[in-house]
C-alpha cells in the first residue's frame, strides 16, 4: 500500500488502513510505503519510507528541486538499496 501518511491524517489514510486490513485478512502480505514520521502506525519490513516534504510552506516545485539537488548530491550505493529489499 503507497500512501504519503503512514499514520491517521484524514480519510484517505484511514482507506489505506483499512483496504490493508481487509487484504490481510484475505491472507495477503501487505507493506505499507509513505513518508518516514514519528506518528506511523504502520510500515514495511525493510524500513524503507521518504523523506518528510511539507508541500505548503516552500510549494511543490521548490520541494522537488530540492529532493533533486540532495539526492544527486548525496553519496550513496545503490545496490545497499538492492540488499535492504532482497
Amino acid at each position: 500500500m503507497v500512501n504519503k501518511f503512514l499514520h491517521p491524517a484524514g480519510g484517505a489514510e484511514t482507506y489505506t488502513f483499512k483496504v490493508g486490513e481487509y487484504l490481510k485478512r484475505q491472507g495477503c502480505q501487505v507493506e505499507y510505503f509513505g513518508m518516514d514520521h514519528k506518528e506511523n502506525v504502520v510500515g514495511n519490513r525493510w524500513g524503507l519510507y521518504g523523506d518528510p516534504v511539507d508541500f505548503h510552506k516552500k510549494g511543490i516545485l521548490a520541494n522537488l528541486l530540492h529532493k533533486v539537488l540532495e539526492k544527486r548530491n548525496r553519496k550513496t550505493d545503490p545496490h545497499t538499496l538492492n540488499e535492504k529489499v532482497a
